[in-house]
């Protein structure tokens, strides 16, 4: 996992923990949980496996301080690829050893228990453009305890932004729209655009190169399958917005525009599915409780895909650059 998504599904497990969705009201009972998102853009496929503990006289904040209500001991993890008919055993690692420790809340941090399987180790050392995989939850004596599939997105390449050129610059005119365009892929439904601003803070005569991450679109959803050339246009004054809602304007820094970069995010039907179903919830309740979204079999969680592209070292069109400087908007950030 070389990034994170651009939904907040790290808190998918405490909202599955406490839905009350599921009829359990006779003693202790546990339900799988399976959360992965497959990625041709990383170097190893990583999977929480946990369990939802349920105990009428335990409070859940004690059962989730406890990994061994967390954790299956006696499961193996199976990745199969449907397309080659080919089976993986994922392992069994400590997410903190391998630099992915666990966010902080009621769940006990260590041991932070994963499944991963190397890219190494998959037929070719790579998963395959939109190849189905099924994860498989096995107990001991083989018999399944849950499932879930998903396909593969395509890794992005470079041409595949079509807007702006790869000669072309960053051109942010206060009353004109800035045109982004790009070809998804076709099993890709919901999308994050981000531009990223290089620039460098000078403070009595020290120099910092810093960066803003401006997340332009979020969850954009794009009419698929019939379309895969996304377009999204974005008005150029807000660039400058941007900027002065977050630079402090202070007389004794000194900032130098350096270059931009434009990022892509891509996520498979699943994470669309799962996003919408909270949308709507929010757009029509204020009760602050969502409808439960889950793609696992006999189980809950999210099993999807991601696609991520960075395009890097844009250079800003001189007008812009001006406009920066000398503009009504930003000119007391004091842009050189």
């Amino acid at each position: 996992m070389s990034y994170k998504f651009f939904i907040a599904l790290s808190g998918l497990f405490f909202f599955f923990s406490c839905s009350n969705d599921f009829d359990l009201t006779e003693g202790k009972t546990d339900i799988p949980v399976i959360y992965g998102l497959l990625s041709q853009n990383d170097t190893a496929v990583y999977v929480r496996v946990e369990k939802v503990f349920v105990d009428e006289e335990v409070e859940p904040k004690i059962l989730a301080s406890d990994p061994n209500n967390l954790y299956y001991d006696d499961i193996t993890v199976e990745l199969k690829n449907l397309r080659t008919n080919v089976s993986y055993i994922m392992r069994r690692v400590d997410g903190n050893l391998e630099g992915y420790p666990r966010s902080e809340g009621i769940f006990v941090q260590s041991p932070n228990i994963l499944y991963k399987l190397h890219t190494d180790e998959l037929q070719g050392g790579i998963l395959g453009d939109t190849a189905r995989y099924q994860i498989t939850l096995k107990k001991e004596d083989g018999s399944v305890l849950a499932s879930s599939t998903t396909r593969v997105l395509r890794k992005l390449v470079d041409s595949d932004i079509a807007a702006p050129s790869a000669s072309g610059n960053l051109a942010f005119e206060y009353n004109r729209d800035l045109n982004i365009s790009f070809r998804s892929d076709p099993f890709a439904f919901t999308h994050d655009l981000a531009i990223i601003i290089h620039y460098t803070e000078e403070k009595n005569g020290v120099a910092t190169d810093k960066t803003l991450r401006w997340p332009i679109a979020k969850n954009f959803a794009a009419n698929q399958p019939n379309n895969l050339n996304i377009q999204f246009a974005i008005r150029g004054r807000s660039f400058y917005e941007y900027l002065k809602s977050n630079l402090d304007a202070d007389p004794l820094i000194s900032r130098f525009l350096k270059s931009g970069s434009i990022e892509i995010i891509s996520g498979g039907a699943e994470i669309k599915n799962y996003v919408s179903i909270v949308q709507a919830n929010i757009g029509i309740t204020s009760s602050g409780e969502f409808p439960t979204y889950t793609n696992i079999q006999n189980g809950v969680g999210l099993f999807s895909s991601r696609t991520r592209l960075l395009r890097e070292n844009i250079n800003f069109a001189n007008p812009t650059r001006d406009s920066i400087a000398n503009g009504i908007i930003t000119r007391e950030l004091n842009f050189r």
